[in-house]
C-alpha cells in the first residue's frame, strides 16, 4: 500500500488548476503533517516542487500561501534535503512573491520567515546556496524595450567593508 501522501501529491500535480482540489488537497497535507514523521514521506513523495508550482500558479490564493507554507515549514524541519529542493525549483522567489502577493497572513509571514533563514544559515543542515536566485526580472519599459530583451537587477556587495548591499 502507497498510503494517501503519495495520492494527494500527485493529484495536486494532476489538478493545480483545479481551486477545489487545491484547497482540499494542500489542507489535507497540512493535517498529515502535523503527525510527526509525516511532512518528510510529503518530501520524499515530491511535495516541495508540487507546492511550489502551486504557489507559483495561484499567486493571490491567501489560504493556499497560509497552508502551503506551513507545510514547507514542517517538511523542512523533518528533511533538511527540503532546503535544497526549495533553492532548485526557484522557492526564493516563489516564497517572496507569496509575501507581496499572497496576502501575508501573519501565519504566512512566520512559516515563510522562517524557511528563508533556514535555508540561508550556514549552520542549519538544511542550508543551500540561494545566490542563482538573486538575479530579480526588472520591469521593462515599453519605449525603450521590446519583447525579446530583458533587463535584471542583482544584489551584490558594494563594497567589502561597508558589508552593505546595493542595488545595482
Amino acid at each position: 500500500a502507497l498510503g494517501i501522501i503519495p495520492v494527494v501529491v500527485a493529484s495536486l500535480n494532476r489538478h493545480k488548476t483545479v481551486a477545489e482540489v487545491v484547497k482540499s488537497g494542500c489542507h489535507t497535507l497540512a493535517i498529515l503533517s502535523d503527525v510527526k514523521g509525516q511532512a518528510s514521506k510529503i518530501a520524499f513523495a515530491g511535495g516541495v516542487p508540487v507546492i511550489l508550482a502551486l504557489l507559483d500558479s495561484h499567486p493571490v490564493y491567501a489560504d493556499l500561501h497560509r497552508v502551503a507554507a506551513v507545510v514547507l515549514l514542517r517538511m523542512l524541519q523533518e528533511s533538511s534535503h527540503v532546503g535544497k529542493e526549495i533553492s532548485g525549483h526557484e522557492g526564493v522567489r516563489i516564497l517572496l512573491h507569496s509575501l507581496e502577493k499572497g496576502g501575508a497572513q501573519q501565519d504566512t509571514v512566520a512559516a515563510v520567515t522562517h524557511i528563508l533563514y533556514t535555508i540561508t544559515n550556514p549552520n542549519s543542515p538544511a542550508f543551500s546556496s540561494i545566490e542563482p536566485q538573486l538575479w530579480i526580472a526588472a520591469p521593462l519599459s515599453s519605449a525603450s524595450a521590446d519583447s525579446s530583451e530583458k533587463s535584471a537587477l542583482r544584489v551584490q556587495n558594494s563594497s567589502a567593508s561597508s558589508g552593505s548591499t546595493a542595488l545595482t
